[in-house]
């Protein structure tokens, strides 16, 4: 029973065994500089489509080598960022982002105000001497925030984007799935910006501008790989995340009927 593989040469696909080395090739992994310039540039059809055929021709395993590699490079800066807080503080980077927080309480109520109190025992706790050395707790929480990037951008993308393209195959699409996510992989590449939060004031400005452009990208790559209409994609974008906020407020709501009654 034969297999299927491409051509490096025609792009067609052709009978035949995938050799090893197609695997380990990095144009698999990648889509070209080319195609991610063009999805900064908003150009999702020359991304996406770049042999101008019409259809989706980036494939999903480009897209998840995209979106790892964009993820750890966004992370790269609020790594060090992170490192630069935990470090001199001699503790994990969550206690030492919330001592941080926590600190304008302390100064702006009285001492004996339930702010003050909550923000002393934050501190308090954050200076706690951990189970390790303090360094290596620094270094390895900030190192595993940053892998964490990467790794929360893929759940988003696979989750969102499956419920997504239902809702999209409900209002008459017929795209398919490794189509649709090859081609909204490419909203990874506005979401570089967001790696720039660290710096001071113009940082989250950046960052904000990066999850606005990656909204546009989404809805420009899903209408583009479904051919729905303007209005059923941005339907089909923004139902899921009704539906995400609704559930909860029913099961919060049922909650407290249970336990009134």
């Amino acid at each position: 029973m034969s297999q299927t593989t491409y051509s490096k040469d025609s792009y067609v696909v052709q009978p035949g065994r995938p050799r090893r080395d197609d695997w380990l090739r990095w144009s698999n992994w990648m889509p070209t500089l080319d195609q991610i310039g063009a999805a900064a540039r908003l150009k999702v059809a020359d991304a996406v489509d770049p042999w101008e055929r019409g259809v989706v021709t980036a494939t999903m395993r480009q897209g998840l080598g995209l979106i790892v590699l964009l993820g750890l490079l966004a992370g790269l800066l609020p790594f060090f960022a992170n490192l630069w807080l935990a470090v001199p503080m001699q503790t994990s980077v969550p206690l030492a982002q919330a001592a941080t927080n926590v600190m304008p309480w302390s100064r702006a109520y009285p001492a004996d105000s339930l702010p003050s109190i909550v923000g002393s025992t934050v501190q308090m706790v954050a200076g706690l001497e951990p189970r390790m050395p303090g360094v290596f707790a620094a270094i390895l929480s900030a190192l595993g925030l940053w892998i964490n990037t990467p790794l929360s951008w893929l759940g988003y993308w696979i989750v969102y984007g499956l419920f997504v393209a239902g809702f999209a195959r409900l209002m008459g699409a017929a795209n398919s799935l490794p189509a649709f996510f090859a081609a909204t992989s490419f909203a990874a590449v506005p979401l570089l910006l967001t790696g720039l939060a660290p710096i001071p004031w113009v940082g989250p400005l950046l960052a904000l501008a990066g999850v606005v452009l990656a909204f546009v990208v989404y809805f420009q790559t899903v209408r583009f790989a479904t051919r729905l209409e303007g209005g059923r994609t941005l339907l089909a974008m923004l139902l899921p995340l009704a539906v995400g906020i609704i559930l909860p407020l029913l099961g919060l709501g049922a909650g407290i009927l249970v336990s009134l009654f």
